[in-house]
């Protein structure tokens, strides 16, 4: 085994040659004879000569900086033939979902109460165990594993790392944790943190499990939807009880501070669902759900933050005939999710003979009956296309006009014949459709309102702002948004600030119902992410157990550090030699 740890530091011993050539080539003072001493007093003592190479004086002072470089030159390499900066290296895992904190001893003490607490505990009497020597790395697992601290830190860095540990996450598989903690083991055993019974599936795990089983309620349904006369939303919560014999519990829901609601729940058990089922004023403020305290808190809160308007506000610009044959008079009650609009700089989609300026998108259609065309199939279209999505043009007659221009690429064709074109233009999109509606059977087949739900859709999926405003834990919260911004998060005690172009997309939110997002300074919208997750809201199947490796496991990984006892020797030494070649310098002098 090398007695260096920092080998590339042996380069320092290179200092021992320089002091030996500068005691060699030393710069002589040439001789001048003069007739009288009192010609000493303003005679300058030039230095007439360059180095030469003379007798090397083995004076104190050489040996004192030979022995000085040489030491400097061990310790930079880290020399250690003692072994003694041999360290263990620890790989942790720390289960990252959110059944970690549930509160299964009430009565224990705070580190005893939950797995996270026991965990810790287990953690803290490891790092005593092995004392300063230990290296610690700590994965955190989830979709994307993290490493909380190391690789290979200090003690002190990663008891500093756990205190800000909370878990709080989604139920999630701890593969590619375990992927990225044996990259950093280097073959050695990796320890596993859970609140489940998990078998070891290797030689190298050991898995500590700190759970216990418990009964426990959650709310496992939350959600806020318009209703269709658009003044209202519809609250529908669901409660679960998971526990073996009959529980009660009970549900408030708070809106500006004010109880709006409250209602006791009897008798759940195995997972038996409640439903709860209101609505309220569409203009309503957030409402804030909380169940009475059990287990495990963080499924027994969540917000419902009101409704964005994501109506797509539809201009018809038709000619009377034209808007008849289509049938669009009663367009707002067919379709759903769009408002009617009297201006083109207020719409989002234009329906017309010709195209509105942009930010508004078009439908345009032809005016004129002019060289018509009639088609009865086969029909060729664009299937990947979004606006396509559930057409089949079966026994569709379709009559086009032959001087209606169809810019843009094809969408719908007829041998040679663009029936439908798409055109994208700076912040815009243009449809053109050509089609005679009086002569055309499209209007009256199921594909017509399928096409143009598909248009609707694709207008409101490029709105700008938020597609969703009440999230679960998991989801990413996506702000639509056509230019650059700067965008300011604030949750949680902390604030975060960071530039995007276009859309905004924020994933691993931590669960919390008052989320606030401001653009260039200004507020623009509040959401939630709620915590809802049978799979860790179901505490029964937690427990107790340490799973050892076989009888061929791997031992924790050591690794050798720069810092060591004979270092400190070297270093000491070092500064004795520097303290001794300048006390014989001063004596000299003297």
């Amino acid at each position: 085994m090398s007695w260096f740890t920092t080998p590339f530091g042996l380069l320092g011993l290179l200092a021992v040659p320089a002091v030996v050539a500068l005691h060699l080539f030393r710069r002589r003072h040439q001789d001048h004879a003069v007739s009288s001493l009192f010609l000493w007093e303003d005679t300058e003592t030039a230095e007439t000569a360059g180095p030469r190479r003379q007798p090397l004086r083995r004076t104190p002072s050489f040996w004192l900086e030979v022995m000085a470089a040489l030491l400097a030159g061990l310790w930079l390499g880290g020399m250690d033939p003692l072994g003694s900066s041999k360290a263990v290296h620890m790989v942790v895992i720390l289960d990252d979902t959110a059944s970690m904190a549930a509160k299964d001893k009430p009565g224990a003490s705070l580190e005893e109460k939950t797995p996270h607490g026991r965990a810790l505990k287990r953690l803290d009497s490891l790092f005593s165990k092995h004392g300063r020597r230990l290296r610690t790395t700590l994965v955190k697992s989830g979709q994307r594993p993290s490493v909380l601290a190391g690789p290979g830190a200090l003690t002190p860095d990663a008891k500093q790392a756990l205190k800000a540990w909370q878990p709080e996450s989604p139920s999630h598989s701890l593969g590619p944790a375990l992927t990225l903690a044996r990259e950093l083991a280097a073959g050695g055993e990796i320890l596993v943190f859970t609140d489940q019974e998990l078998s070891p599936a290797a030689d190298d795990l050991r898995v500590i499990s700190v759970g216990q089983a418990i009964d426990n309620f959650a709310l496992a349904e939350v959600r806020r939807s318009r209703t269709s006369n658009e003044t209202s939303d519809m609250i529908q919560v669901a409660v679960r009880g998971y526990s073996d014999q009959p529980g009660s519990t009970s549900v408030k829901f708070v809106a500006a501070e004010k109880t709006i609601l409250e209602r006791k729940i009897q008798a759940l058990k195995d997972g038996e669902r409640s439903l709860i089922e209101f609505e309220v004023p569409a203009r309503l403020g957030a409402i804030e759900i909380s169940l009475a305290a059990d287990a495990l808190e963080i499924d027994n809160h969540a917000v419902l933050h009101p409704l964005p308007d994501r109506r797509v506000k539809v201009l018809f610009a038709l000619d009377g005939k034209a808007h008849r044959e289509l049938g669009l008079a009663g367009a707002e009650a067919t379709f759903g999710g769009m408002r009617r609009v009297s201006s083109a700089a207020d719409a989002d989609l234009v329906v017309a003979h010709q195209a509105a300026s942009p930010p508004a998108w078009n439908l345009v259609m032809p005016k004129e009956e002019d060289e018509l065309e009639a088609f009865a199939g086969p029909f060729a279209f664009e299937r990947r296309h979004p606006l396509m999505s559930g057409l089949t043009l079966e026994g569709v007659i379709w009559t086009r006009s032959g001087t209606f221009g169809a810019p843009g690429s094809p969408l719908i064709s007829a041998g040679d014949r663009t029936l439908l074109s798409e055109q994208k233009q700076a912040g815009s999109t243009n449809w053109f459709l050509n089609l005679l509606p009086g002569r055309s059977t499209l209007q009256r087949s199921p594909d017509w309102p399928i096409f143009f739900t598909n248009l609707l859709e694709l207008r409101r999926s490029r709105l700008e702002g938020p597609q969703s405003v009440n999230l679960v834990a998991g989801e990413a919260f996506v702000y639509r948004a056509d230019e650059s911004a700067h965008w300011t998060l604030t949750g949680k005690g902390k604030e975060k600030s960071f530039r995007a172009q276009g859309d905004l997309r924020l994933e691993s939110l931590a669960p919390f119902g008052f989320w606030k997002l401001s653009r260039d300074g200004n507020f623009v919208t509040s959401f939630a992410v709620n915590f809802v997750d049978p799979a860790e809201s179901d505490l029964r199947n937690r427990g107790s157990l340490v799973q050892s490796p076989g009888p061929g496991r791997a031992a924790l990984a050591e690794s050798r550090y720069a810092e060591s006892s004979f270092g400190k020797i070297l270093l000491l030494l070092l500064l004795m030699m520097i303290a001794a070649d300048w006390w014989v310098l001063g004596r000299r002098a003297a």
